[in-house]
């Protein structure tokens, strides 16, 4: 029954991430601004490791504002330095889904879980890339960005 509800929560937690992180790129009304995406998607998401994690109150605090930073950009920088491109390319999309996964690295240094952290960080790099460059559709590609952050969640809990 407990892997049933840490499932069932694990599912709920990535379709609510999907649902912040797509509200959060239409624009426009107060509830399509960045920021639901930028606070929405690490506060479920740190809500579903509250419940799943043991480590210290601060750290998820913390590691709070640490994934709302990495939320804020798609690293479209990184195109530009590498190709000369005001695209988001490949590349960028790799850092972009690289720096979601490492934005926990307080909870892993609270925690020790290291392990968990770097399976997720790589996980995230190579499935927000493929991700974001095979699909073509808007609503798609954000929510499905935001399902990653979600559904990625339990290799938090692989210990050191």
């Amino acid at each position: 029954m407990k892997s049933i509800i840490l499932y069932l929560s694990l599912i709920i937690v990535s379709l609510l991430s999907a649902g912040f992180y797509r509200a959060g790129g239409t624009g426009g009304a107060w509830w399509k601004n960045t920021k639901v995406r930028d606070l929405g998607c690490p506060i479920v998401c740190l809500g579903w490791l509250l419940c799943h994690l043991t480590a210290p109150w601060w750290a998820y605090f913390l590691s709070i504002g640490v994934m709302y930073g990495s939320l804020t950009t798609y690293n479209k920088w990184l195109s530009r330095w590498l190709y000369k491109s005001e695209s988001v390319l490949w590349c960028s999309w790799a850092f972009t889904g690289l720096t979601y996964g490492l934005s926990l690295f307080i909870l892993a240094w609270a925690t020790g879980h290291w392990a968990g952290l770097i399976y997720r960080s790589v996980i995230l790099m190579v499935t927000t890339c493929i991700w974001s460059e095979m699909i073509g559709k808007d609503w798609l590609e954000e929510s499905g960005r935001g399902f990653l952050l979600g559904i990625t969640l339990p290799l938090m809990l692989i210990g050191t």
